[in-house]
């Protein structure tokens, strides 16, 4: 029987799995069903078994910094007006 996991509508997701007794984690991107989740997970030598749980993985927010030439750019235009 297949566990049954609820997978998160995020990119990515990080998997929580168990090896030994010693807690990993992997962020992956999210499989689309279990069998995408086995092939993620076999390449880390984990099985379904051994999966405790799996979280979403929010994608990082660009900051609205400019560029760091930008600041020199406004001071020869400021010099150039005087």
């Amino acid at each position: 029987m297949k566990a049954a996991f609820t997978f998160p509508t995020t990119p990515m997701c990080r998997v929580v799995y168990t090896r030994q007794g010693v807690n990993y984690s992997a962020t992956i991107p999210t499989p689309v069903n279990t069998d995408g989740l086995v092939s993620a997970m076999l390449t880390r030598q984990a099985g379904l078994s051994q999966i405790m749980r799996i979280e979403p993985v929010q994608p990082r927010q660009e900051f609205g910094h400019a560029h760091p030439a930008q600041h020199r750019m406004v001071q020869y235009a400021t010099a150039a007006e005087h």
